[in-house]
């Protein structure tokens, strides 16, 4: 989706470019994925998975029409990205039959080898990839496009690269398309995958160049009889070098306008903002405006459907008025007191037209980027002498684009705010990008800071860090002194937030992806959020993901309250603790995390532990009190926990000396019995000799 201002619309282009004419009158209900890649890297990438973060090499860059990425294979690799767009975590069931499309170019020095290319995944297993053929005990299959330098002319072959329960060799099949692309400019590649019936081949690949079909393939089996559960699973951004041979220089792809869908969308791009279920007016301006600011979403993935019947709920309402107060630097308690007085009544019970155009009313459309500044800085200005030349206080806009900084350091009370798209990107060696740990009360807001060595930001006393992207450095954010951290995004960096010392600290919403891509330390340190003494830290409404290390760890002293986090496919625990003084975790949902006794989804040693209405399942193990905590005073009480092996859904090596209460938990699908105290594994009778209750429940013995 081209997002080209607040209320231009971009029409559609259907003619010249291919679109088929049904795309566009069924376009609004089954967009599932439609990025335009304009926001930073670290933002858009908060919502794909199942990468490996050493693998991608993915930055800004220029696009088809305004900005997209670019992904790079360097010399003597494979990767350059291997990220994972997945339907179910995602919110959307898997399909049986979908649609992409995407811009690409190939760009090299010399003529390109031969690689993958991304394309619509079902990764069940660990076949269907790296010379592993799927069969009925390993589910699996993908169907990825390839790439292949051509002599002569400068262009590339594209097909695609299938791997299904017929293929003859171990490594995938390749089939060839019938139009090569030009080497240094923009093609739009689509692609159509439809799972075959259960057990018979008559699964379907479809592919188009810039309008025209070029291969079709109707003869596959993805999935036997016996696999009926097997769907289409992700759309996988892969761009690989070789089978065996490494990139003998480096190869970049601009890549852009990616959509996924139940239907071909063709080349073309869709209007820019606004929902196609509100009819023209006040509340389609209103919602148009709002949608632009980031304010509103939408009620569904795709985001072009507000479904306007009824009211906000309670969290939606909440979230709303969240995303308001950081954009406008007004409490979310000053907008809803300006909202009830301007609507009357509450307004989560108030109909959803009259709360936007209300809404629209109070905040009067003004961004952070619209406001007035003392300076305003462009790319290629010298940033440090203009903040330099502005004193303290001042008000500082920096605009789109990509900024050179050597440790930029701001002013006491210093604000600086970045339009959409404002990017400080490292010089040669530069170890920081923002040094300010003793400069107090300096405001950072809307911009994205890449690819320094040391870290990204050090926030100093008072700081307050506002949708602020860390992408690619040593340490995303360092933080020294008392601070506010609102809608962080970290992607790449070894370690998202480092919180040091004496500091409060308050780490509201945002995501946490992809730790340890930098490698410089080892990956069992590297954390989303690491605590050190006596630093106090609150975690709220933070989504964490693909990290090597794990979420988040207090250790030395330090006091930790989790609450209402989203965890999913971490390496390591979610919350990990060692020598904290306190350790809170409550009303977060935690899928797949950790790898066994040693590496749960919590691990807590603490002398005061609160475990309560969490959901875990999946995890390699549920819930441990560490054998350092003979003393451990705690309350666990009120959780779920679903499929957590190996060991049980709860393993709690405990001495007699602890007072814990634990009941009203569930536990259901425990691969042993559920608990592990000491080295013994025991049952109910043993827990109700400790003092426990007894009203946990139990499903499926465990």
């Amino acid at each position: 989706m081209r997002r080209c201002g607040a209320l231009l619309l971009v029409l559609a282009v259907l003619g010249g470019l291919g679109v088929p004419a049904a795309a566009d009158a069924r376009r609004t209900e089954h967009v599932w994925l439609d990025e335009s890649f304009d926001a930073p890297v670290a933002t858009w990438a908060a919502r794909w998975s199942g990468a490996v973060a050493s693998r991608n090499v993915v930055r800004p860059g220029p696009g088809v029409d305004g900005a997209g990425i670019e992904v790079v294979i360097p010399k003597g690799a494979h990767f350059g990205s291997e990220m994972r767009w997945r339907f179910t975590t995602n919110g959307i069931e898997e399909p049986d039959e979908a649609w992409f499309r995407y811009w690409v170019r190939v760009e090299a020095d010399g003529r390109p080898g031969s690689g993958k290319l991304p394309g619509l995944t079902g990764l069940y297993s660990s076949s269907g990839r790296g010379n592993i053929p799927p069969s009925d005990s390993l589910p699996g299959w993908s169907a990825r496009l390839q790439f292949r330098g051509l002599p002569g002319p400068e262009r590339v072959e594209i097909g695609s690269y299938v791997y299904h329960l017929d293929q003859e060799e171990s490594f995938g099949e390749g089939l060839r398309w019938s139009e090569a692309i030009p080497i240094g400019e923009w093609a739009c590649i689509e692609g159509h995958v439809a799972m075959n019936t259960p057990g018979q081949a008559d699964g379907v690949t479809v592919g188009w160049v810039n309008g025209t079909e070029v291969h079709r393939s109707e003869d596959f089996r993805f999935r036997s009889s016996r696999q009926v559960g097997v769907a289409i699973e992700s759309f996988w951004l892969s761009f690989y070098h070789g089978g065996d041979e490494e990139a003998p220089y480096e190869h970049r792809f601009g890549f852009d306008e990616l959509v996924v869908a139940d239907h071909r969308v063709g080349c073309g791009f869709d209007p820019a903002w606004g929902f196609n279920d509100i009819p023209p007016g006040a509340f389609d301006d209103a919602a148009t405006r709002l949608e632009a600011l980031g304010i509103l979403d939408g009620c569904e993935a795709a985001g072009r459907r507000f479904c306007p019947v009824g009211t906000f709920g309670g969290p939606e309402m909440a979230a709303i008025l969240r995303r308001a107060e950081a954009l406008h630097g007004r409490s979310a308690t000053e907008v809803e007191e300006a909202l009830r007085a301007e609507l009357g009544v509450d307004p989560a019970s108030s109909a959803k037209e009259r709360v936007v155009v209300a809404l629209d009313a109070v905040l009067g459309f003004a961004a952070p980027w619209e406001q007035e500044f003392d300076v305003v800085a462009a790319p290629g200005d010298d940033l440090q002498a203009m903040l330099d030349a502005a004193g303290p206080g001042a008000a500082v806009l920096v605009r789109a684009g990509g900024h050179l900084v050597d440790s930029l350091i701001p002013l006491e009370g210093q604000r600086l705010v970045g339009q959409p798209g404002a990017t400080l990107l490292a010089t040669p060696g530069a170890r920081w990008g923002i040094l300010g740990g003793a400069v107090p009360g300096v405001t950072l807001a809307g911009v994205e800071v890449v690819g320094f060595e040391e870290g990204g930001v050090q926030a100093g006393e008072g700081w307050v860090l506002d949708h602020v992207a860390v992408t690619s450095n040593g340490t995303g954010i360092v933080v020294v002194g008392d601070a506010d951290l609102r809608e962080i995004v970290g992607w790449g960096n070894d370690v998202h937030v480092d919180v040091r010392g004496s500091a409060a600290v308050r780490i509201v919403g945002g995501s946490l992806d992809a730790v340890n891509a930098a490698g410089r330390m080892p990956a069992e340190e590297a954390w989303g959020v690491l605590v050190s003494a006596p630093a106090i830290v609150t975690v709220d409404g933070l989504r964490l993901s693909g990290g090597h290390g794990g979420g988040v760890r207090v250790e030395g002293g330090g006091v930790l309250a989790v609450d209402r986090v989203v965890a999913l496919d971490l390496d390591g625990p979610v919350v990990a603790s060692r020598g904290a003084r306190g350790v809170a975790v409550r009303n977060s949902l935690l899928l797949f995390n950790g790898l066994g006794l040693d590496e749960p989804a919590l691990r807590l040693d603490a002398p005061f532990v609160v475990v309560t209405k969490n959901t875990l399942r999946g995890n390699g193990g549920g819930i441990v009190l560490a054998p350092g905590s003979p003393g451990v005073l705690g309350v666990v009480s009120g959780n779920g926990l679903v499929d957590s092996s190996p060991s049980g859904v709860a393993t709690l090596p405990l001495t007699t000396t602890a007072l814990l209460r634990w009941d009203d938990n569930r536990y259901q699908g425990a691969a042993s019995p559920s608990f592990l105290i000491g080295e013994e594994e025991v049952g109910v009778e043993t827990w109700l000799a400790f003092g426990v209750d007894g009203r946990s429940r139990f499903t499926d013995r465990n």
